[in-house]
């Protein structure tokens, strides 16, 4: 991931520096992870779709991403440098500390980013794959820095930390975009109540078959990447990272709890109005309660990516 791991695990990083760049690192996998998402949400999940239903959600992510991974180029050098974030308008204070990783990182996802958005405004027919293509690269690139140049074997700790990536954005734009899709104003205006109905229905139901993948996914790898860095199980209780990382398999298992729950109830759904509304609210409300323990995994994520397992890390 972002290459924060490579700084001075001695150096005396300044309180409000480092509170900045976890801040900053857990944003931009959030705006990250919600654009690739909503890119596969709208492509893959949806059918029947000429252009983007989500256009304003996926740049509006990628804007946000782009300006937090900007960000981190000067809160990284920050850190490395030991130097108070008031120091970040004072250029010579940290232009010498910065990591030419963390600058690669940088364009290569504000690149990728914009290509993603040109391709959503395109109107031609390959736009979609185009898009979807583009969104999978460019979630892929912090597997690049951080805690995968660290570990061995490099090659199992990459491929692990991609399909992470990967499953976490499928899961984070699945679950915005079915919320987007249940919320009152979108639904049941006047005849076509009953066909609104059906399409939700159809939505959950090809949404969890690919969750339930991407669930499988995100634990096997998490789990490899928790085994790979950490080293020795002990580390687990005695680190403050391996405190956080029990405290993210926590909040993820209160999502899978959660997920589990709505394959559970909604796999009959029932076509009488009064039904469809309660299920619709009952949806409504574990979705929005998904969608808030996802955002504290990801706030979780951004302690992990800025911190060090160990002094040998």
């Amino acid at each position: 991931m972002i290459d924060l791991l490579l700084a001075d695990p001695f150096a005396s990083a300044s309180p409000s520096a480092e509170a900045a760049l976890q801040i900053a690192a857990g944003l931009f996998y959030l705006a990250l992870l919600t654009m690739t998402g909503l890119v596969v949400f709208d492509v893959a999940i949806l059918t029947g779709e000429s252009g983007f239903r989500f256009r304003r959600g996926i740049v509006g992510a990628g804007a946000i991403a782009v300006l937090t991974v900007l960000a981190l180029v000067p809160l990284t050098a920050l850190r490395i440098a030991a130097e108070p974030l008031s120091s970040a308008l004072t250029s010579m204070a940290w232009t010498s500390t910065v990591l030419p990783s963390t600058r690669l990182t940088a364009v290569l996802v504000s690149g990728g980013v914009l290509l993603v958005t040109l391709f959503v405004f395109w109107r031609a027919r390959s736009a979609r794959p185009l898009a979807l293509c583009g969104a999978l690269l460019v979630v892929s690139v912090p597997a690049l820095e951080g805690h995968t140049r660290s570990v061995q074997p490099l090659w199992v700790m990459v491929g692990a930390d991609i399909v992470h990536l990967l499953a976490a954005a499928v899961w984070c734009g699945g679950v915005l975009g079915l919320l987007c899709l249940v919320t009152p104003r979108r639904h049941f205006k006047g005849g076509q109540r009953g066909a609104r109905a059906i399409e939700v229905a159809d939505v959950v139901a090809r949404f969890s078959t690919v969750a339930l993948w991407a669930l499988v996914a995100v634990a096997c790898s998490g789990v490899l990447m928790g085994v790979l860095i950490l080293g020795d199980p002990l580390l687990v209780l005695s680190t403050s990272y391996g405190r956080s990382l029990l405290v993210k398999m926590g909040l993820v298992a209160s999502v899978v709890v959660l997920a589990a729950w709505n394959r559970r109830s909604l796999s009959g759904w029932v076509a009488g109005r009064k039904e469809e509304e309660q299920r619709l609210q009952r949806l409504r409300r574990t979705l929005l309660t998904e969608a808030l323990l996802l955002i504290a995994v990801v706030a979780v994520t951004g302690v992990l990516t800025s911190g060090s397992p160990s002094h040998s890390h």
